[in-house]
């Protein structure tokens, strides 16, 4: 098979959230892109959010590789079903696909990579091209010419991440558009969340890359973006390697403001606060989950409620802004919780929010606990974004949970909130970008509820439970 010309797809997120004005691409197609480059391939990556996909591009393409979240699923299905009709071969890869293969399989696509793709995509490529057996490629699920699906053992992870060139965005499609780079310093996680599948797909080690690395593709990155952020899972683990990552940021002078994911324990530490200001990060994000002790004792999230408040403080106090996510349906969740923490969240002065919607990601143990109890009452995966609900909760009904969580939104992002911090905060660059996402917030939760598929939704949630079945 003549393998030249490789497209390259991230579909477009199905919905609005908070951050939408955000385009943030993920990181798996660009670091394919240089990978594939050295074996002799022509690449192009359509990031839909900032470029549409062109169909010519598509038609003279000799391979499609499309990356997909749960949520992006069924627009990478109806990608992938123009691009068979084409006559085109279709890879997809990402978190879904590699607890749920036969999601692509059983639909429009020939070849399924789970776990990291860069070894695998690379050699089905060169399968491919010298007609070999695909029996022996680690991580690649596919039909035969017998219409027979084969599910090869899992690729190893690999443990030296230096291995891998840094990523490729001169690949991307109107790459100018892209106002935030994302960068990996590392991969794994040494919790394990209920809901969450990344130790499933990155394993629980803790992985890095070397500093120099991270360095060099820091400084490498052209055009200079405006933001960076660090889609690490945990930026903080190793506390040692971290301060050392930190000062040689420091010393580099990189100069770019940047963003990263930590958790609630690193406000205690004082010296990583100081640090990770004068290198420039203005924003952490962090998952609170819940203010109910028992929810976050029963989905396995080791921390401490009474240490919010205080560690919202450290960071404000040290210049960096807090985005706090907390999550709606836990099985102890009461009526009471929304408004209690809609108002816990603005008192504690979190400079943004997300109210998301507990959401059972395949390879997460809390969609296999789920499943086997028959709580998911929907497969379209165009709702597992975190803002419509699939299952049904404990102690609220579905269409509560719907409800109360848009409220929840609503009433952090009101106008009157809003004005709040207009007179309370002097006006600063980095206020004014506070600012900027209250608003964003504000007129983006009005158009969520403008939308056909949304409204649709939320009547049949009510629907359902006047009649009892959810």
């Amino acid at each position: 098979m003549k393998i030249e010309k490789v497209v390259l797809i991230e579909p477009k997120s199905p919905g609005l959230h908070v951050f939408s004005k955000v385009r943030l691409i993920r990181l798996s197609l660009p670091s394919l892109a240089p990978i594939l480059k050295e074996i002799g391939c022509e690449v192009k990556i359509y990031f839909e959010e900032i470029a549409p996909l062109n169909w010519q591009d598509v038609k003279s393409a000799d391979l499609i590789g499309i990356s997909s979240l749960t949520c992006t699923m069924d627009e990478a299905l109806r990608i992938a079903k123009i691009a068979k009709l084409l006559k085109k071969p279709v890879v997809i890869g990402g978190p879904h696909v590699t607890f749920e293969p036969l999601t692509a399989l059983n639909s429009y696509c020939d070849f399924v990579i789970r776990g990291e793709g860069e070894e695998t995509f690379k050699e089905l490529v060169i399968s491919l091209r010298e007609n070999k057996s695909l029996k022996n490629i680690k991580g690649l699920s596919y039909r035969d010419e017998n219409n027979k699906i084969h599910h090869n053992p899992f690729r190893p992870l690999e443990p030296d991440l230096d291995k891998f060139p840094d990523p490729d965005f001169s690949s991307v499609i109107n790459r100018e558009k892209l106002k935030t780079i994302p960068i990996s310093t590392s991969r794994g996680c040494p919790y394990n969340c209920d809901f969450c599948s990344v130790t499933t797909f990155f394993g629980h080690k803790y992985r890095m890359r070397s500093i120099d690395r991270v360095i060099r593709e820091i400084k490498n990155l052209y055009p200079k973006p405006k933001r960076l952020f660090v889609v690490d899972d945990n930026f903080v683990v190793d506390r040692k390697r971290t301060i050392e990552l930190l000062n040689v940021m420091i010393k580099e002078k990189i100069g770019i403001p940047w963003s990263a994911q930590v958790r609630v324990e690193v406000a205690e530490d004082e010296e990583i606060l100081y640090l990770l200001r004068k290198a420039g990060c203005y924003w952490v994000h962090i998952g609170f989950e819940s203010i109910n002790p028992k929810s976050l004792e029963g989905v396995n999230k080791r921390q401490r409620v009474e240490d919010y408040k205080k560690a919202v403080e450290k960071f404000n106090k040290f210049g960096i802004n807090v985005h706090g996510m907390f999550i709606f349906g836990f099985d102890e969740d009461e009526p009471s919780i929304f408004k209690k923490t809609a108002k816990y969240a603005s008192k504690i002065k979190l400079s943004t929010v997300q109210f998301l919607i507990l959401t059972p990601i395949p390879g997460s143990k809390l969609y296999e606990r789920f499943k086997e109890r028959a709580r998911i009452f929907t497969k379209k995966w165009s709702f597992y974004d975190g803002h419509h609900v699939v299952f049904s909760p404990l102690k609220v009904s579905s269409y509560l949970l719907q409800r109360e969580t848009i409220r929840a939104m609503k009433k952090f992002y009101s106008l009157t909130e809003t004005v709040k911090m207009l007179f309370t905060n002097l006006p600063t660059k980095n206020n004014l970008k506070k600012l900027y996402f209250r608003f964003a917030g504000f007129f983006l939760i009005r158009k969520w509820l403008q939308v056909k598929k949304n409204r649709l939704f939320l009547n049949s949630l009510k629907e359902k439970e006047s009649l009892g079945r959810i």
